[in-house]
């Protein structure tokens, strides 16, 4: 998540320079869970930002970042571990208009993404406080599927939800609601 400025001024840029059609900011929640039984499986706060180019009506290509990180409250109250990820993706997204204001989509695609595992350790001041304990990367495939209610012709707003195979058999599930800036 810290380099969400870099990919906003990127995709601000290449606005400008490029045919594109949109930027879509989007917030939301979700879990993460690995399949090992000492995974660190957590609540997360979602943050995606990516750039849509328009191949047509029905079709968009994408590309952006997502970043979600973990409830500090809850990953205190229910275990010593917590878990956040990263994911860079490009991918295709699939446009079905129902009507001039509402349309429904899914997309789905693949990213680079870097799972990170955190452990609570006890200070010699007695605090506690979080470490990296293990940093996974690799391929991660994606899908989500929603839907963009459009009441101006600049500006649309959307919910969707997406689900992420990250690496070393982690996966995330997550519910993001945003909006889409026509550019």
């Amino acid at each position: 998540m810290k380099n969400m400025r870099v990919i906003a001024a990127a995709l601000l840029a290449l606005s400008t320079q490029a045919h594109a059609d949109s930027i879509d900011i989007k917030a939301g929640g979700g879990y993460i869970e690995g399949y090992r039984t000492n995974s660190a499986d957590d609540t997360l706060l979602s943050l995606q930002l990516n750039y849509s180019h328009s191949l047509s009506q029905r079709v968009d290509l994408e590309a952006g970042m997502m970043g979600a990180g973990a409830f500090p409250v809850f990953s205190q109250l229910f275990s010593d571990k917590s878990a956040d990820f990263d994911n860079y993706f490009v991918g295709v997204r699939g446009n079905y208009p129902v009507n001039s204001f509402l349309s429904l989509y899914a997309s789905g695609g693949a990213g680079y993404g870097t799972v990170s595992e955190y452990a609570r350790v006890k200070g010699e001041d007695g605090s506690y406080h979080d470490v990296t304990a293990h940093k996974y990367s690799g391929l991660s495939p994606y899908i989500s599927a929603g839907f963009e209610m459009r009441p101006f012709n600049a500006v649309g707003f959307t919910a969707d939800v997406r689900y992420d195979d990250l690496p070393h058999g982690y996966s995330s599930t997550n519910v993001l609601f945003g909006m889409k800036i026509y550019v």
